[in-house]
C-alpha cells in the first residue's frame, strides 16, 4: 500500500476504498499462493497439545502421533491442507476461512468437515 500511497492521495475519495481493497486482496492472494504447499506441521503440533480440549476435533489431533498426523497432512489435497491448518492449527473461524480462501463459510464448515473426514480415515486405514 505504501508503495502506492501518492496514487491513492490523488484517486476521488469514492474510488479510494475500492483500490485499497483490491491491493490488499491481491497481496494476499499472492501471499497464499506462495505458501500454498507449506504446511507448518510445527505451529499445529504445538497448537494442538494444548490440555484444554472444548471440541471432538482436537481430542481427535491429540490422541494421535503428532509427527505422523504431520505426514498424513502433508499427503492431502492443498485444498484439504489449508483448511485443517487454518482451522485447527490457527483456530481461524470458519468466516475467516471463508474469508481467505474466497468462499461462504457454510462452503469452508463443509471443506473443514470433509477435510477432517478424510483425514480419520487415512489415519484409521494404518491402524488396521
Amino acid at each position: 500500500m505504501m508503495k502506492n500511497v501518492e496514487r491513492i492521495k490523488n484517486l476521488p475519495c469514492p474510488e479510494r476504498a475500492p483500490y485499497c481493497v483490491i491491493i490488499v486482496k491481491n497481496i494476499s492472494r499472492n501471499m497464499r499462493r506462495s505458501h500454498r504447499n507449506h504446511i507448518d506441521i510445527d505451529e499445529l503440533a504445538s497448537t494442538l497439545t494444548d490440555d484444554t480440549y472444548s471440541n471432538p476435533e482436537q481430542e481427535f489431533f491429540s490422541r494421535f502421533d503428532i509427527e505422523y498426523l504431520g505426514q498424513l497432512i502433508s499427503d492431502m489435497a492443498v485444498q484439504d491442507q489449508e483448511v485443517i491448518l487454518m482451522k485447527w492449527g490457527k483456530q481461524m473461524g470458519y468466516r475467516e476461512i471463508g474469508i481467505a480462501l474466497g468462499i461462504s463459510e457454510d462452503a469452508a464448515m463443509k471443506r473443514g468437515q470433509r477435510a477432517l473426514k478424510r483425514l480419520k480415515e487415512s489415519y484409521s486405514e494404518v491402524l488396521k
